[in-house]
């Protein structure tokens, strides 16, 4: 009796003990980010050009006391995310150009700060020609090449041309996908559409629902995964930099432009890339080469077109051209110009010893309102 009442105390103790805990529900500090201060280098900037060598690219620097992180806001709607504070922009509509750019710093506790800064900046490039290409001058739907062998494939990224083993740094030389190669997976669901919104080039991807995502990006193999690609990307374009532009021949290996896609925006494959060189481009059918982020010794191309692979094109006869008809319209013998016989068994050569006689007479063949009768005539044992 003595211990279980001993017991009871026990248990009410450790209940009281527990009850009595005070609750901590601290956040930490909540600092705000002070003293913030951001600058802009225009890549080129001289004297003699005092908005840059025409490049259009603005490298910024962001520092704030307490910042442990920046957000670069653009006026093309697009941004970016920095935890060192530094990016470098390639403003690419040509000409000379005053760009308004807000940078927000944010500390502990979800406070921030902001500021905005403006930078003038001269932009020579241009491809017009590309532009036109991909959007047809207003908007354009791209496929995957996907009966094409190397719609999608993979090679050296090399400063050598052609390194030991003899694989090029403009080609798939690792490996090239056959012709629907990827047909089991969710790759060929892709659509790029490329689009021009007052002037500004733009591109969407409709993914279906999935992407076809790099082992390693998830840590595997290659597989489909859900991700929303839905609305438009912003679009510039810039002279490529790639080891393809300083080839010897690089005026047949490559167009020389690259496209960047803003907001991580890529074309269909993901595996990490966001600017693509276009090798080749027509009306119908385009090349793109792209470095991996997370592997630089790598360089992944992909195929597209715009014929959709899922649309059944009819043949290119319509059967419209009309080589020969008879529409029976004389009565009487078949119309010697159209028509001719053959005589006889057949002995000569051309027969195959049937038990009949071909002859000419009206009994056997005639036109009769309309149409050509053929008539099979008993004579005794034979046939005519």
């Amino acid at each position: 009796m003595n211990k279980t009442i001993l017991k009871i105390i026990t248990l009410l103790t450790l209940l009281f003990t527990i009850g009595c805990q005070k609750d901590n529900y601290t956040f930490g500090s909540i600092e705000s980010p002070t003293n913030m201060e951001v600058k802009a280098e225009i890549v080129g900037k001289t004297d003699a050009l005092p908005n840059g060598d025409g490049s259009g690219k603005v490298k910024f620097t962001a520092k704030a006391s307490n910042a442990i992180a920046y957000k670069f806001v653009f006026p093309d709607n697009t941004s970016i995310s920095s935890s060192s504070g530094n990016y470098e922009k390639l403003f690419s509509k040509t000409g000379l150009n005053t760009y308004t750019v807000v940078v927000i710093a944010s500390g502990k506790g979800g406070v921030s700060t902001s500021t905005t800064i403006e930078v003038t900046v001269l932009s020579t490039f241009s491809d017009n020609e590309a532009v036109q290409f991909l959007t047809g001058g207003s908007s354009k739907k791209w496929y995957w090449s996907q009966t094409e062998e190397g719609h999608l494939g993979v090679g050296q990224n090399s400063d050598k041309e052609v390194d030991a083993n003899g694989h090029l740094n403009y080609l798939p030389t690792y490996y090239a996908a056959k012709a629907n190669d990827k047909s089991s997976t969710c790759l060929y669901n892709s659509v790029l559409t490329f689009a021009l919104e007052s002037s500004q080039l733009k591109m969407g991807l409709d993914n279906g629902g999935q992407t076809y995502y790099n082992g390693a990006i998830k840590g595997g193999d290659d597989a489909c995964y859900d991700l929303n690609t839905a609305g438009l990307k912003t679009v510039s374009l810039s002279p490529s930099e790639s080891f393809v532009a300083k080839n010897a021949n690089h005026a047949t290996q490559t167009r020389g432009t690259m496209m960047n896609i803003a907001d991580g925006g890529f074309m269909g494959y993901f595996f990490g890339a966001s600017s693509y060189e276009i090798l080749s481009i027509t009306e119908n059918r385009m090349v793109v080469r792209a470095v991996m982020p997370k592997n630089p010794a790598l360089a992944w191309y992909h195929i597209f077109t715009t014929t959709n692979p899922n649309v059944v094109v009819p043949p290119a006869d319509d059967y419209t051209n009309l080589v020969w008809s008879d529409e029976f319209d004389t009565d009487g013998a078949p119309n010697p110009a159209k028509w001719t016989y053959d005589i006889g068994t057949g002995a000569g050569g051309w027969g195959n010893n049937e038990e009949q006689t071909y002859t000419n007479a009206a009994a056997n063949a005639t036109v009769i309102g309309g149409n050509l009768k053929i008539t099979a005539i008993k004579n005794g044992s034979s046939y005519t």
